[in-house]
């Protein structure tokens, strides 16, 4: 059993199928649907600060790929922005840039 003030390794990963982007996307698709999301802000705000502070500033040179890497990415914040999260996540139009430019550069 962990204490509570134990700290823990762990893998985060980033790709639609099992990742951060996954929960965007899951959660962009809910608020489009009309589902109350309010009580997962704090989960929302917490998996876009990490791709925004440890991933975007590498993501057009990491490889494509829908599920695993920065193509989901792009995918999941097209959603975040097509549901209206723009005003619920800080950063993410700048952020949607890089997106556009993964998308150009395939």
């Amino acid at each position: 059993m962990l204490s509570t003030g134990c700290l823990q390794d762990r893998n985060v990963f980033i790709g639609l199928y099992k990742g951060i982007s996954g929960i965007l996307y899951l959660l962009s698709r809910a608020k489009k649907a009309g589902i109350h999301i309010d009580p997962h802000n704090d989960i929302l705000q917490a998996n876009w600060t990490f791709l925004h502070d440890r991933y975007l500033d590498f993501a057009l040179d990491a490889p494509s790929g829908l599920f695993n890497e920065k193509t989901g990415v792009a995918v999941a914040l097209t959603a975040a922005l097509d549901a209206g999260l723009s005003k619920r996540i800080r950063n993410i139009l700048p952020a949607w840039r890089i997106c556009y430019m993964i998308f150009l550069k395939g």
